[in-house]
C-alpha cells in the first residue's frame, strides 16, 4: 500500500482519484484517514473516518480507526493542557527568582508540546534574563516560525538580537512588529531605544514621541524622550 511505504502524497492522489470515480465509496475515505493518522493529522483523519461511516455505517475498519484517532486526539489535548500549566508555572517561578526551576518547567512543557509558541517565548524570556542570549534567540526564532503574527515575540527577539550587536536583524524584527501592530506604544518605545543605541537620535525621538501620542501616560517613553533630548 502506498501509505504504508511512506509515499503519502501519492497515496492521497490515488485515493482521491478513486473518490472522483465513486464519490459514495467509503473505502478511499478510510484509506486516506489511515494515511492522515500515520502523518499525525488527527482532526483530518477523524473527519475521513466519520465520512466513511456516514457512507457505510457498519464499516468496522472505519469505526476502529475512528476510535483510535479520537483517543490519540484526547491524549494530545491532555498533553497540551498539562504543558500549558507547566509553562504558566515556569513564568511564576521566574518571577520568584527561581530561574533554574523555571527552565526545568518550561523545558518539560516543550517536551510535552514542542509546538507551543507560548512556551518557546516564555523560555526565551527566562534565558535572556540570565544572559544566555543565543539560547534565548533560538527559542524566540522558533516561536516566530510557529506563529509569525505575534508582535510581542518579535519584539523580544529584536531586543536580544540588539543586545549582542546584531542590529540589522533586530531592526527587521521591530519593523515587522510595527507592521503587525502599528499602534503599540511599547513597540515604538522599544524601537526608539534600539535606534538611540545605534546613534540615530532623531529617529529615536520620533519613536518616543509616537509612543507618547498613542499613550500620553507612558512614563517610560516620556523619560526616554527627555533623556535623549538632552544636548
Amino acid at each position: 500500500m502506498l501509505a504504508d511505504s511512506g509515499r503519502v502524497e501519492d497515496a492521497f492522489q490515488h485515493f482521491e482519484r478513486a473518490l472522483r470515480i465513486r464519490p459514495d465509496y467509503a473505502e478511499p475515505h478510510v484509506n486516506i484517514g489511515m494515511a492522515l493518522l500515520r502523518s499525525g493529522d488527527l482532526d483530518a483523519a477523524i473527519a475521513r473516518f466519520q465520512m466513511a461511516l456516514k457512507l457505510r455505517h457498519n464499516h468496522e475498519a472505519a469505526r476502529a480507526n475512528l476510535a483510535d484517532a479520537m483517543a490519540l486526539r484526547q491524549n494530545a489535548l491532555g498533553r497540551r493542557a498539562h504543558a500549558a500549566e507547566l509553562s504558566s508555572r515556569g513564568v511564576a517561578l521566574a518571577r520568584q527568582g527561581q530561574t533554574l526551576r523555571a527552565i526545568e518547567a518550561l523545558e518539560e512543557a516543550l517536551r510535552l508540546d514542542p509546538d507551543s509558541v507560548e512556551s518557546h517565548n516564555n523560555l526565551g524570556i527566562v534565558l535572556a534574563s540570565m544572559g544566555r542570549s543565543e539560547e534565548a534567540i533560538a527559542h524566540y526564532q522558533e516561536a516566530v516560525r510557529l506563529n509569525p503574527t505575534i508582535p510581542s515575540t518579535r519584539v523580544n527577539l529584536g531586543v536580544v538580537l540588539a543586545r549582542i550587536g546584531r542590529m540589522q536583524e533586530a531592526m527587521t524584527q521591530f519593523n515587522e512588529a510595527l507592521r503587525l501592530d502599528p499602534d503599540s506604544p511599547a513597540i515604538h518605545n522599544s524601537l526608539g531605544l534600539i535606534l538611540a543605541e545605534r546613534g540615530e537620535i532623531d529617529q529615536a525621538l520620533t519613536q518616543f514621541r509616537e509612543a507618547l501620542r498613542l499613550d500620553p501616560q507612558f512614563e517610560d517613553a516620556r523619560r526616554n524622550l527627555e533623556r535623549y533630548s538632552q544636548p
